[in-house]
């Protein structure tokens, strides 16, 4: 269970996708100074929305009116001071990035997809992210203004942004409900409290034991006299811009198929689910159950044959 305490500590949109903040902007950073990157980072640290959420009356959760969350790479936390040593207590997925050749590779990463063909995070190195949720086009400006202003006085470089809006109805770009899978993290403030439907905090945040009742490691800072676990309440978040060709999808399935009924029926078997998020296991013929992840894969469909 993650302890009131920590929720303060915690980045809110690890616990949450804010889904009522629809419109969001990412500032990818790159620091100037040093001295002067973590003045900002000193300054920013009470602005960022955490996982600690206010209760009305009732004691029901309060969503945020915005959301301010960071994240930093590992050239931004090498230049903010850590040493060689101290990367290495981090993952090697995150000291080497996307764009290592080996691990590029390992991605399928490669061809037209190579990172020397990315927007940023290839060849145009990025130290840090600034994610600016919020619920209408006006305010998001408004935040995105100040966030920009306030990262130039402290000498941080914007040197790639990019914007984006949820689709209407939950839905994602192929047209299916979209979120039906988000876990629920053990004692995040969301108001679901089925058992079952929550995952331990470990599994998600370093410092909490997860589902083995194993605490992952953590990131680390030797200070001498004690070790510093500076990963406690935090997480590692991954950010990759896609194409996704849409009508590429479709025609594929339209010609494979002699009806529309049919090309439905072959997408939702790619994908597993109708467009209504009824998965194929519960409802294999057709979309009539409802959008759940009640099942019990192989006891609910041992060989396979209908997902």
């Amino acid at each position: 269970m993650i302890s009131n305490p920590d929720l303060d500590e915690i980045q809110g949109i690890i616990i949450s996708g804010y889904s009522h903040l629809p419109y969001s902007a990412y500032l990818f950073g790159v620091f100037g100074d040093q001295s002067r990157a973590k003045e900002w980072l000193t300054q920013i640290t009470p602005q960022i929305t955490t996982a600690l959420w206010k209760q009305d009356p009732q004691g029901n959760a309060i969503k945020p009116p915005q959301g301010i969350n960071i994240g930093l790479t590992s050239s931004g936390l090498s230049a903010l001071g850590l040493t060689s040593t101290e990367l290495k207590t981090f993952p090697q997925e995150l000291v080497d990035g996307m764009s290592d050749p080996v691990r590029s590779r390992k991605m399928g990463d490669t061809g037209a997809s190579g990172p020397e063909h990315w927007d940023f995070g290839g060849e145009l190195k990025i130290d840090l992210l600034v994610i600016v949720q919020a619920s209408s086009p006006e305010a998001l400006l408004a935040l995105t203004s100040e966030y920009r202003s306030r990262m130039g006085e402290f000498d941080i470089c914007i040197a790639r942004a990019e914007e984006g809006v949820r689709l209407p109805n939950q839905k994602e770009h192929f047209g299916f409900l979209d979120g039906i899978s988000d876990p629920h993290i053990e004692g995040a403030p969301t108001g679901r409290t089925v058992p079952k439907e929550s995952v331990k905090a470990g599994e998600f945040i370093l410092g909490y034991t997860n589902e083995y009742g194993i605490l992952p490691p953590s990131p680390a800072l030797n200070s001498g006299a004690k070790i510093d676990d500076i990963g406690k309440n935090g997480s590692f978040m991954v950010f990759r811009k896609l194409k996704q060709d849409v009508f590429a999808f479709r025609e594929y399935f339209r010609l494979a198929s002699e009806n529309p009924e049919e090309e439905e029926f072959f997408i939702a078997k790619a994908v597993g689910r109708w467009k209504s998020g009824a998965p194929l296991v519960l409802s294999p013929v057709s979309s009539n159950s409802p959008a759940s992840n009640d099942f019990g894969y192989a006891s609910t469909d041992a060989h396979g044959l209908r997902c």
